[in-house]
């Protein structure tokens, strides 16, 4: 996701076996589909119209292919979402409505004719080439091809976000409709990386690891910050720039990055130290997800983009791309270029290159 809750990434993990298991399938150029926010807008006239939608067309929405991820991931729960829905357009509802998911919905009624106009426009729109454009230069040339490219889903997703899943991209219209208009495809790239570089890594991993294992739930947290931190690369500066919509918005998550996640690499340093030196030291996804974490922030956002730009600005990101899917090729990297670096960003000890040898021992076929 753009800015995924930690929440949904520790039980992305907890449910790993299970995710990893999943096959891509490839999409063609340009697959787009407007089902999901199609369906919406049928909702919203009526309402508008001051009438009842028939449960039959809300089970139709909620039940629609390109709902599925949203729904099964937790982040579209059928009762808020109808209830908040309903009050943004005024019509009573017997329970209380959580507050922003009405505000999401108000923005939705706010600005339904801009969105149609947007939908509209998409539609005809040629996102494939755009994605392209912001993708490609992430990956290595080998994987330059039509199969990189996932199908598109245009939905209300229940927040300003968006998601990937094996092949497939899931993006929240009214988000869309803030940033697309500003660099067309540059959310959808993100996301298609994600898609690109996930399960595929998956499969270098060794079966029926203990789940619970020390390595095993590291590496698992590093494939976040790794595909957050390069990820970022794609879209971020674009976000934060001059005339972007999302500058303001997201001012909170564009700013003291830099300093939280030098904080961060040395927190990690002295864990990696310290679970090198003593096997007998048990960790767990709740001690890495904590609500303060002292790890991560933003699901690997932070301190991935950090690392990700540390490496860039060293001149060892083709590096990576030879092997882009590899988070421990992604630690080592920025290891090397923090010591390059004139700025002087925290460098792992030679403990904790000792563990990542550990992990890939463990962890890799």
């Amino acid at each position: 996701m753009i800015y995924r809750s930690l929440a949904a990434a520790a039980l992305l993990f907890l449910c790993f076996p299970a995710c990893r298991a999943q096959n891509s399938t490839k999409a063609s150029p340009d697959q787009k589909n407007f089902n999901a926010i199609d369906r919406y807008f049928e909702i919203a006239d009526l309402l508008t119209a001051g009438k009842i939608p028939p449960d039959t067309l809300w089970t139709g929405f909620f039940t629609c292919k390109a709902n599925k991820i949203p729904v099964e991931r937790g982040t579209l729960d059928t009762s808020v979402f109808k209830a908040a829905m309903l009050k943004a357009y005024n019509k009573n509802v017997p329970a209380a409505v959580d507050p922003d998911a009405l505000a999401y919905h108000q923005q939705y009624r706010q600005h339904l004719q801009e969105l149609k106009k947007h939908v509209a426009y998409l539609k005809s729109a040629n996102i494939a080439q755009a994605v392209k454009k912001y993708l490609f230069p992430l990956i290595p040339e080998t994987a330059r091809n039509d199969s990189a490219l996932g199908l598109q889903y245009y939905v209300v997703y229940g927040a300003e976000d968006a998601t990937a899943g094996p092949a497939v991209i899931v993006n929240d219209v009214l988000l869309s409709y803030k940033i697309d208009r500003f660099a067309l495809g540059v959310l959808s790239a993100h996301e298609s990386y994600h898609a690109l570089a996930y399960n595929p890594f998956y499969e270098k991993i060794k079966q029926d690891l203990n789940p619970h294992d020390n390595r095993l739930i590291l590496l698992n947290v590093f494939v976040l910050i790794t595909e957050e931190g390069v990820a970022d690369l794609i879209d971020k500066k674009i976000i934060f720039a001059s005339g972007s919509p999302l500058k303001s918005e997201w001012s909170d998550i564009g700013t003291g990055y830099t300093d939280s996640a030098r904080q961060m690499i040395l927190a990690w340093d002295r864990l990696l130290q310290t679970l090198n030196s003593d096997s007998t030291i048990n960790i767990s996804y709740k001690d890495i997800f904590a609500e303060h974490s002292r790890y991560i922030k933003l699901a690997g956002h932070w301190p991935g983009r950090y690392m990700a730009e540390v490496i860039q600005k060293n001149g060892l990101l083709n590096y990576f791309l030879a092997d882009f899917r590899d988070p421990l090729v992604f630690m080592e990297l920025y290891n090397k270029a923090a010591k390059m670096d004139k700025t002087k960003p925290p460098a792992f000890s030679k403990a904790s290159v000792a563990y990542f040898r550990k992990i890939r021992s463990y962890c890799y076929k």
